[in-house]
């Protein structure tokens, strides 16, 4: 499971923080509402921060689903002898078509985009906090 981990993982982090950040400087230029300027509040920042943030967790979620596919069977083959991410994704679309690439999407994808929306709200108010405190 190691391999589709990092399959997942690395590409799901890189794409998450692009999307991320791309949001976070266009959304107040868009949604003014959202501008962080002198009317800055605690709940626009919040706001701005989910916006970003949920879009971008499921961008990232989707794109690397196939690979939590490949990492949960790979977990869970009784099979002694270890099996490439290659020959289950190969497996995988030979037995369900395209459509089994998404098995079990929603749910990941409603879990992943509210977790990272938490996240990077604690942690961009954390961040703010510590920035004010130290001046």
């Amino acid at each position: 499971g190691l391999s589709a981990t990092l399959l997942r993982d690395a590409p799901a982090s890189g794409i998450f923080y692009l999307s991320y950040e791309i949001l976070l400087r266009t959304l107040p230029v868009t949604f003014p509402v959202l501008h962080s300027g002198a009317e800055k509040t605690s709940v626009n920042h919040s706001v701005l921060i989910a916006s970003a943030s949920i879009p971008s967790g499921f961008l990232a979620t989707a794109l690397t689903h196939p690979f939590d596919i490949v990492r949960v069977r790979q977990q869970v083959s009784t099979s002694e002898q270890s099996r490439s991410s290659i020959s289950i994704l190969r497996e995988l679309v030979a037995q369900d078509g395209i459509r089994g690439l998404t098995i079990g999407i929603a749910p990941r994808l409603i879990r992943r985009s509210l977790t990272t929306a938490t996240m990077w709200i604690l942690y961009e108010h954390v961040l703010s906090f510590v920035s004010s405190s130290g001046r």
